[in-house]
């Protein structure tokens, strides 16, 4: 049930997104986007790498926002050029080891 209103959430933003044509208005959509992909995320896990949780107080007229990063060196998404390296690295989502069907057993036994 969680997945499902997370996903209700994703797919309202990124069709708001859509219909938007300038680019603060879709960084504002943006904020929205990344708290809902953070709260998955957190919630069953990634895959494939640790992520970034990054956060830039200035953001959102002052009242902060966050994002997901694969770098540790912060490239903020909200002021662009402006100020690129506002922010800080606030968490990390570790990665899940996926477990594949009979992993216990060695390689090369076809048992």
């Amino acid at each position: 049930m969680y997945w499902m209103a997370e996903q209700e959430v994703l797919l309202d933003v990124l069709e708001i997104m859509k219909k938007e044509n300038k680019i603060e208005q879709q960084r504002g959509s943006f904020d929205e986007l990344s708290n809902s992909i953070i709260k998955v995320a957190q919630a069953y896990g990634l895959y494939d790498e640790n992520y970034l949780i990054q956060y830039c107080p200035m953001a959102n007229d002052n009242q902060g926002a966050y994002w997901v990063s694969v770098e540790s060196k912060v490239r903020n998404p909200y002021f662009g050029d402006k100020m690129l390296s506002c922010g800080e690295v606030k968490d990390t989502i570790q990665k899940k080891m996926i477990q594949m069907p009979n992993s216990s057993m060695p390689a090369g036994h076809n048992h």
